[in-house]
């Protein structure tokens, strides 16, 4: 289900009639379930059968079996699923427990917030736990999240012609469950005229240029969250970004609005290498988002690019993770720590602290990183045997000296506020 947010549709109705409701909650079921023809059945039972494998590879971890709030809720998830298909992955699971157990566990951010809140709240039940607004911005030239399998730009393209309207920014909306999710397109990722006027999204225009984004792509989120808060009824709200390159320049503005304007709200934030590009000012360039309730800011020593790739200036963040992976650092595969494996919005369920390469070289699969202790006495010559230790003998002759001397200003202003 895609909207394009123009004049047309910023008039969008606050409630739908019944009817409506249940065409689009039909919709919705088709959009995630196919049409129950041909291998559309048969996407969806593999890729729910994929998620139990996670669940009960996570289930069996150190950490899990230690967590009698974790165990709980991890529980609660696999009986969200059909008990056959849990049974059949289940024997699969026990049946080759070493080969399963021998890769890494993933954490999924809302299942850590549930757990936390069952902790906290003492909540049973799905009905009681928090609702949760997952905002995703996508980098430029990506019509959608690179993992996701769902291809918006197909949808895009629709929109661009019965819109009419190239300033619209272009996004997907929809019923996550325990919430809502919408996704934003990247600069260039908005349909075919969208990538010839952004040059494939190497220039900030077009539909869902940065500046779009921050101001008419904030008004669907904010629908999205007093929708949530309406039905919830006084259920915790937690609003969640992932967002990477434009996307996360664009989504730091939008989540420390939100923050500003709802403080009693749960905020949080992850930038993977956040680039706004030339031609920008004010906070695209540099922002302070210490308000929100998490942040982590990921930067690429080695981004791949030559010039005019410097980095939003971010400050502020709770961790910090520094890698030489390239631009994309992150976004497929996650990162590894303590054999499990953090992706997206989970990065925000590791430990405060600056992160970096455990290997200098490696498959980006298996990207492991490890905490560094904070430094203490010269500030600025143990950030330069950090920053060397990550970055190998290449980086200089990128071109990106910029980068790096902005990145190691943040590090030493990381490590002097602690």
């Amino acid at each position: 289900m895609v909207h394009v947010y123009g004049e047309e549709s910023s008039k969008r109705k606050k409630k739908e009639s019944s009817d409506g409701r249940e065409k689009e909650k039909g919709d919705r079921d088709r959009d995630r379930e196919g049409d129950g023809e041909g291998d559309g059945q048969g996407r969806l039972e593999s890729g729910q059968f994929a998620k139990i494998l996670k669940l009960l590879r996570l289930r069996e971890t150190k950490e899990c079996r230690s967590d009698k709030f974790l165990t709980i809720v991890v529980n609660e998830r696999l009986r969200w699923f059909q008990e056959d298909l849990v049974e059949k992955a289940e024997r699969e699971f026990y049946g080759n427990l070493k080969n399963h157990m021998g890769l890494p566990a993933r954490r999924g951010r809302r299942l850590d917030l549930d757990a936390k809140d069952l902790k906290l709240r003492g909540a049973v039940g799905n009905e009681d736990r928090p609702l949760y607004v997952k905002v995703t911005v996508a980098g430029s030239g990506d019509g959608n999240w690179r993992t996701h399998h769902v291809n918006l730009a197909a949808g895009m393209g629709r929109g661009w012609d019965e819109g009419g309207n190239t300033r619209s920014v272009v996004y997907y909306e929809r019923d996550a469950g325990q919430g809502t999710e919408i996704e934003i397109a990247g600069v260039g990722g908005g349909g075919p005229i969208d990538k010839i006027l952004t040059a494939g999204g190497m220039k900030d225009g077009g539909s869902n240029k940065i500046s779009k984004v921050t101001t008419d792509g904030l008004t669907p989120i904010l629908e999205a969250f007093r929708d949530v808060a309406e039905e919830g009824r006084g259920r915790p709200i937690v609003v969640l970004f992932r967002s990477h390159s434009r996307g996360a320049a664009a989504a730091s503005q939008m989540a420390t609005a939100i923050k500003e304007q709802y403080s009693n709200v749960q905020v949080e934030l992850s930038q993977l290498d956040p680039v706004p590009g030339p031609g920008h000012h004010d906070e695209a360039v540099e922002i302070d988002v210490g308000s929100l309730d998490e942040s982590t800011l990921v930067y690429s020593i080695a981004p791949g690019y030559p010039t005019s790739f410097t980095p939003q200036k971010v400050h502020g963040a709770k961790r910090i993770i520094i890698s030489r992976q390239d631009h994309g650092v992150g976004i497929e595969h996650g990162f590894i720590y303590n054999d499990i494996r953090y992706r997206g919005s989970a990065l925000n369920s590791l430990e405060p602290g600056v992160y970096i390469d455990a290997e200098t070289r490696g498959d980006p699969k298996n990207a492991r990183i490890k905490l560094v202790a904070a430094p203490i006495g010269d500030l600025k010559g143990k950030i330069k045997l950090v920053y060397n230790a990550v970055s190998g003998a290449k980086v200089s002759s990128m071109g990106n000296r910029n980068r790096e001397e902005l990145i190691k200003e943040i590090l030493e202003e990381y490590y002097a506020e602690k």
